[in-house]
């Protein structure tokens, strides 16, 4: 038995709340869903949000609302 050769990680998990924005304002969701991904040498992460039925990718999203609004001083 051959073990899997990839290994994905993420620090988030799901039933997570986590912060992204939504309509220009602060939203509180929770975790439903993750997908790890990797194609070519890139590995890509997508979280299906609340009741969300689209991924949204896990670098526009946040443990706290903190590190959100770093991530808007930012830009």
């Amino acid at each position: 038995l051959e073990r899997a050769k990839t290994n994905l990680k993420t620090n988030f998990y799901v039933g997570q709340q986590v912060f992204t924005m939504r309509n220009n304002k602060i939203a509180e969701m929770k975790i439903h869903r993750i997908i790890l991904e990797k194609n070519e040498d890139k590995e890509v992460c997508k979280l299906l949000l609340g009741c969300d039925n689209t991924y949204t990718k896990d670098t526009d999203v946040f443990a706290t609302k903190e590190e959100l609004v770093e991530s808007l001083l930012k830009e």
